[in-house]
């Protein structure tokens, strides 16, 4: 039996890297990732900015509304990963998170949002009924979804909701109720309507309304709700509904059972098949402006009629975004058309988030929303505005202040664990993806996620837990995996960039994956000596290596707590750090430990490079960061969702991009004003080493330092080879305060050097500094 499921196994994972080929000749809805190098000088930014949430976009969307006069204004609530509201003011480039007073936390435990409306009249003024435990909780906010209060709660079973001009109807706990006051107050209007999935307020009359029932057929009543007939389809379900009026008419369109969809244009007195070509429907609406355009979502997508259901035709250009896999669009569970253009609708998605379009479903873009779990950061060490990102739904690129999906998405997948760029390539990415039969992938992108290959493939039920280049050596590579069924670890390591693999094996006491989780970071590389690897078990004990991996030794005993990340100061490289239930630091090299004052839940660690300081992703306080080496800590405006999962840094001239990554709205990132003054451990150097301006650069850069005495110093310009390319100065006594010297990207023979990374070092009697610049030809 073994040997049969191994041959499916092998035979899936033979399709699953055939399908690259389709991929690779896929036209591209979505491409456009050219490296675009930034190089302006960020002026006013503020150290304490709020947090921003863009993306990447995916989640379940079963409810929509667009904020009626106010342009590009959207409000979506989505129930997976992310339990809430996403409110967007400028057209899905940025979304705060609306949950504010509600009962269900974030991350999502039990709480699912069952329905959702404002009111068009006071759009400030909106509902949501939530599952909570075992009952329905109507939850209200007066302005604009900033703050929620509780007002009504009833028992689990069909629910319903809509409202207008203050006139609230709810359908709850078996009954229907009746709001004047926008739920201060109800009264019971009907407790034996059969059960409700849908109530609609038609032509903006509360007088009237429309009920689609869960075995029933659609009911209407013309006195408020106090009295109902049945206006068709006896014993069946309506699935959903929807109505449009003028003064002189009115048309009906309601999707039924598995019969299909129905129109009535005599307010329900005639109900006409209209189901030719047109698949299973989820979500219906009618153009308020031309009745004969009907707009259906359905499980292959968007359809669309401009005869009233005579024929039906598919709308999905756009929504088909290329995967590895022959690309198909994503069921559509809600539809919303924007009140002030009816050009404009918006479709929300069964798993890849918020669709628009403006020009009637001839063609849409993606939106959002942010709601997804983030496994894997890696920001361009060239452009800090360049971010790849790794999710649960897949791999996305943040470029130019928009997400883009990557081909990198879908099939048979279970999410991207890793993400690592070229640091002297931003092109040259490399992600590792779990499928669904468990055997790991390595993917390499050269084109920024344009097209993928796989260049490796790791044992069945095995995990690659990171990715790492050689800041040095980018041609060089490390992997850290993880085989939880034979219990055993070790390193796969590439010389040409992630093209080739070699796997090697860790003792078999290296443990990787115990204590009920994962570690999330738990290899680091010293940047001033790249020879020197550094990996963190989740035990907490901690094993070196001087000779790029051969061999390892325990330098920190095992611990009785779960450990996630390692990281190493760029500038002092006996300043380690390991994220834990706290943060704990070295000073010598990892021989002793100190607990620092940060005694929150850390899952990741990353430093500036420019400023020297220290981040720390925790899960549920948000991010923290330290200016003196961890003995004071900071907390960066808290976002919404304070359960962060990852963290990257950016570094651009004068600014920091810092990104974090959140179980459950994606990709939070902060803009923070950069100094190059390092005041770690400033009293015992007596030097400090600036960042190069412009960097990137092209023609002449500066290099600046700071001396607190008269020293004799030495400044070289390196390259990747550790080899001297120039001696700017040598050994030469210089006087105490800052100076200044430029490098105009020519060699100790005059001649021009190629363009790529390289370094620049400061030497004096007992110390060194070493810092990173970029030459573009």
């Amino acid at each position: 039996m073994k040997r049969y499921v191994f041959i499916i196994k092998f035979l899936c994972s033979l399709l699953f890297i055939l399908s690259q080929a389709f991929a690779q000749n896929e036209h591209r809805l979505y491409t456009s990732y050219t490296e675009n190098v930034h190089t302006n000088f960020v002026n006013n930014l503020i150290i304490n900015q709020e947090p921003v949430l863009s993306g990447p976009p995916a989640g379940i969307i079963e409810h929509i509304a667009v904020v009626p006069n106010e342009n590009n204004t959207i409000i979506t609530a989505s129930i997976v990963p992310f339990t809430g509201l996403l409110k967007s003011s400028d057209d899905g480039m940025t979304w705060d998170v609306l949950n504010k007073g509600l009962s269900f936390n974030i991350p999502p435990q039990i709480s699912i949002i069952n329905g959702f409306t404002l009111d068009p009249i006071f759009p400030d003024t909106m509902f949501i009924i939530s599952q909570t435990g075992n009952s329905y909780i109507l939850y209200r906010s007066v302005n604009g979804g900033m703050n929620w209060q509780e007002i009504l709660e009833g028992s689990l079973g069909h629910r319903a909701i809509t409202v207008f001009n203050s006139n609230l109807y709810v359908y709850i706990g078996g009954k229907l109720l009746y709001s004047n006051n926008t739920g201060n107050s109800f009264q019971t209007l009907n407790d034996t309507i059969p059960p409700v999935n849908q109530l609609l307020i038609p032509h903006n009359n509360s007088n009237e309304l429309y009920a689609g029932t869960a075995n029933d057929g659609l009911y209407y009543s013309n006195d408020g709700g106090n009295t109902f007939i049945r206006i068709g389809f006896t014993n069946r379900v309506v699935k959903t509904f929807d109505v449009v009026s003028t003064d002189t008419s009115r048309l009906i369109a309601a999707s039924v059972s598995s019969e299909g969809v129905y129109i009535s244009p005599d307010s329900g007195a005639t109900w006409i098949p209209r189901n030719q070509g047109l698949p299973s429907v989820i979500s219906l609406l009618i153009s308020p402006e031309n009745f004969s355009v009907i707009y259906a979502g359905t499980w292959e997508g968007v359809y669309k009629t401009a005869d009233q259901g005579l024929s039906w035709f598919p709308a999905n250009n756009g929504l088909e975004i290329p995967t590895i896999f022959p690309p198909e669009p994503d069921p559509v569970l809600s539809l919303a058309i924007d009140p002030n253009n009816t050009n404009t609708l918006y479709a929300g998605t069964d798993r890849k988030g918020l669709f628009k379009t403006i020009n009637s479903a001839q063609e849409w873009y993606l939106m959002g929303i942010p709601s997804t779990v983030i496994s894997g950061l890696s920001v361009s060490a060239l452009n800090p505005e360049l971010l790849y990102c790794g999710s649960e739904d897949g791999f996305y690129v943040k470029k130019s202040n928009r997400w883009v999906p990557t081909t990198l998405l879908g099939g048979l997948t279970s999410g991207i664990k890793s993400v690592a760029t070229n640091p002297v390539n931003s092109n040259i990415v490399i992600a590792n993806q779990t499928n669904a039969i468990s055997m790991p992938l390595i993917y390499k992108s050269a084109d920024g996620g344009i097209s993928w290959d796989i260049t490796q493939m790791l044992f069945d039920g095995s995990d690659v837990l990171d990715i790492v280049f050689d800041p040095v050596f980018p041609e060089r590579v490390y992997g850290v995996w993880w085989w939880s069924l034979a219990s055993l670890s070790g390193l796969i390591i590439s010389d040409d960039s992630g093209d080739i693999w070699n796997i090697t094996y860790l003792d078999s006491t290296i443990d990787l994956g115990q204590k009920g989780s994962q570690i999330i970071q738990p290899l680091v590389i010293n940047p001033l000596n790249t020879d020197e690897l550094y990996l963190l078990e989740i035990s907490g004990e901690i094993h070196k290596s001087t000779d790029r991996g051969i061999s390892w030794t325990q330098i920190r005993p095992e611990q009785d707590t779960a450990h996630f990340a390692i990281a190493i100061d760029p500038f002092e490289q006996n300043n380690i750090y390991i994220g834990t239930y706290s943060v704990w630091r070295s000073e010598d090299g990892g021989n002793n430990w100190l607990r620092t004052d940060l005694n929150k839940w850390t899952l990741d660690l990353a430093f500036d490079e420019t400023t020297g300081h220290l981040y720390a992703a925790t899960y549920g306080n948000g991010v923290f960061f330290t200016t003196d080496g961890g003995i004071t800590w900071d907390s960066l405006n808290t976002p919404a969702n304070p359960f962060l999962y990852c963290i990257d840094i950016g570094e651009g001239n004068g600014y920091s991009k810092i990104y974090s990554g959140s179980f459950g709205t994606g990709v939070f990132e902060w803009t923070k004003q950069a100094t190059s003054i390092l005041k770690l451990n400033k009293e015992i150097n007596n030097f400090e080493l600036l960042q190069n301006y412009p960097n990137p650069f092209n023609g002449l850069t500066s290099i600046s330092f700071r001396l607190q005495k008269p020293s004799k110093v030495r400044l070289e310009i390196i390259n990747l080879l550790g080899q001297t390319v120039k001696i700017l100065i040598d050994y030469k006594t210089l006087s105490a305060g800052l100076n200044k010297v430029t490098w105009d990207g020519k060699n100790s023979k005059d001649q021009d050097v190629g363009s790529g990374l390289y370094f620049y070092r400061l030497f004096t009697k007992n110390f060194s500094k070493t810092r990173k610049l970029v030459l573009l030809r």
